[in-house]
Parts: C-alpha cells; sequence; structure tokens
C-alpha cells in the first residue's frame, strides 16, 4: 500500500533547512585561505595605474580577486563591462566571462587602459558618474581604506564568502541532489527497475530530475529541489509542478498510469511558504530527505 501523502505541517517539521556536506564544507574552507594568502601577496601593489595593469596582465585570476577585494559581484562587473562594449560599438554577441574580459584587457591597450580606470578610480570619475548609478559605483576605488583590507584576514575573509557564496550554494544544491539520486537508484536496482536521470520527457515538456522505468514505459517521475535562498523562480517551479500533477491525473485516468513524487527540502523554501504549500498541494506524494524511507513503499508499487 502506498505510504498516506505527508501532512504540510509534518513537511515543515522534518525539512533539512541546511544541508550539510562536510568534503563541500572541507572544500570551500581550502579554497578561502588559498584566496585570502593570494589577496594578501598579490594585492599590495595595485593602487597606482601600473601596478594595476601589470597584476590584471600576469594574473588570470586578477578580475576575480579585485572584484572580491572590493566587495562588487561578479554579475554587475559583467552589466558594467557590457556597457562599455556597447559604448564602444563593440560587436556583441553574448556577455563575457571575467576570463573573456581580461584576456580582451591583455590583447588591447585601450581597453585595459579604460577597465584600469573603472577599477582605479571610478567612483570619482565624472565619465563612469555619467553612464553607471552611484549605488554600483562607489565600490570602484582602490584607496588606502581598500587597501588596509589586506591586513585583516578576517575582513579578507568575510569579503571572498560574499564573493564565493553562489557557487558554495551551487555545489551544496548538487550534493543534496546526489544524495537522493544515489538512494533512488539503489531502491530501483533492489527492486529490478530501470531508471534514467535527468531524461528529457516529452509528456511533461521538460528534463524531471529521475525516471523509473518498467518495460520500457516510464512509471515514476521524481523532481528533487533544495534551495538555500529565496527567489521568484520558485514561484515558476510551483506551477511546472502543478502542469506535471495535472499530467499525472489525466494519465492515470487512462491505461498509462505513471506515479509523481516531490521531494523538497531547504531554507529558501521554507522561507517562500505560498510557494511551497502550493507545490505540497498539487502534488500526490511529497516526501524531504528525512522521509525518505517512504519512498521504497511508494516505488515498490510500480508495476
Amino acid at each position: 500500500m502506498t505510504p498516506e501523502k505527508l501532512k504540510f505541517e509534518e513537511l515543515l517539521a522534518t525539512t533539512t533547512m541546511f544541508f550539510v556536506e562536510n568534503e563541500i564544507e572541507q572544500k570551500y574552507s581550502d579554497r578561502i585561505e588559498l584566496i585570502v594568502s593570494d589577496l594578501r601577496t598579490k594585492l599590495s601593489q595595485v593602487n597606482n595605474v601600473e601596478g594595476l595593469k601589470n597584476y590584471i596582465r600576469e594574473d588570470k585570476k586578477a578580475l576575480d580577486n579585485l572584484l572580491c577585494l572590493l566587495n562588487i559581484s561578479t554579475e554587475k562587473f559583467k552589466r558594467i563591462i557590457t556597457l562599455l562594449r556597447l559604448n564602444k560599438k563593440y560587436t556583441m554577441s553574448t556577455e563575457w566571462s571575467l576570463s573573456k574580459t581580461r584576456n580582451y584587457m591583455v590583447e588591447n591597450e585601450a581597453f585595459l587602459n579604460e577597465v584600469t580606470e573603472l577599477i582605479l578610480n571610478g567612483a570619482n570619475n565624472p565619465k563612469f558618474e555619467a553612464i553607471i548609478p552611484k549605488f554600483y559605483l562607489d565600490n570602484f576605488k582602490i584607496d588606502i581604506d581598500v587597501i588596509s583590507r589586506l591586513s585583516n584576514k578576517d575582513d579578507l575573509i568575510r569579503l571572498v564568502k560574499g564573493n564565493i557564496e553562489t557557487s558554495y550554494n551551487n555545489d551544496i544544491s548538487l550534493a543534496y541532489s546526489k544524495r537522493i539520486i544515489d538512494y533512488l537508484i539503489k531502491i530501483c536496482e533492489k527492486n529490478g527497475l530501470d531508471y534514467q536521470v535527468k531524461p528529457e520527457v516529452k509528456f511533461i515538456n521538460r528534463e524531471p530530475s529521475f525516471t523509473i522505468l518498467h518495460n520500457n514505459a516510464i512509471k515514476g517521475i521524481i523532481d528533487i529541489s533544495y534551495m538555500i535562498t529565496t527567489s521568484s523562480s520558485q514561484t515558476q517551479y510551483a506551477r511546472r509542478i502543478k502542469e506535471t500533477f495535472e499530467i499525472q491525473k489525466s494519465y492515470n485516468d487512462s491505461l498509462n498510469e505513471f506515479i509523481y513524487v516531490m521531494i523538497i527540502d531547504g531554507a529558501g523554501w521554507f522561507g517562500r511558504q505560498s510557494d511551497f504549500r502550493s507545490i505540497h498541494k498539487t502534488s500526490s506524494q511529497i516526501l524531504n530527505l528525512n522521509t525518505l524511507e517512504r519512498l521504497e513503499k511508494i516505488i515498490k508499487n510500480i508495476n
């Protein structure tokens, strides 16, 4: 018998707010230590035009490190570089990565001069004030206060963490998904069922996290979501889950029956409970990391 769907209150009470993966924690601890050491060693001579230009030429990670020191987000910097390219009538096809931007700076002296000027003292330059909001521009300056950050390790660690937080969140989310998928694979193999990870499923018009097959037909669809932060994308995600559930209901009225399970966790979902409730309401089965033992009973009903 398929276990009863978790009540929303039980789902909330058992939510894993923050997924902890020791290997990732150690990886980022080592990475932070390395970046901080790099910053303190290499950035002490970038408070003048030639020192800054030489550093950009010599270090492939120069822009990453400079943005970290200045507390400027990579995304904001990329938008500003796009603006400078547009103003120079450069041929535009796509936004440049930091490595692409640096490579072009090394190849093109005029572009190197302009971006160096922006980084060194854009906050007080009328040319940049006319095209970039002061809210963003204020951080573009390397003065004695900025250089003094290099002597304060705790301050640098805080800056580095802010700079790599998105990368950390992504790695934690991937580790969470891997934990669930490894568990699903074990159940499928134990019960003699075929499976696919992130396949294209035409009848729902997207890639779910996992599908379970029986006699070459999809008999189970499982979605996995772990969110640390909140965003408007969660509303769109909730809408896709609802669409899948509606498709499941229509299929289950015919001979093409399949199970649909949502596995969901994270402080981001807890913080955006309207979307969380919407997913709970529309899912036929909804679980989390702490209630995975129910999953094998659900999958055993596949035939």
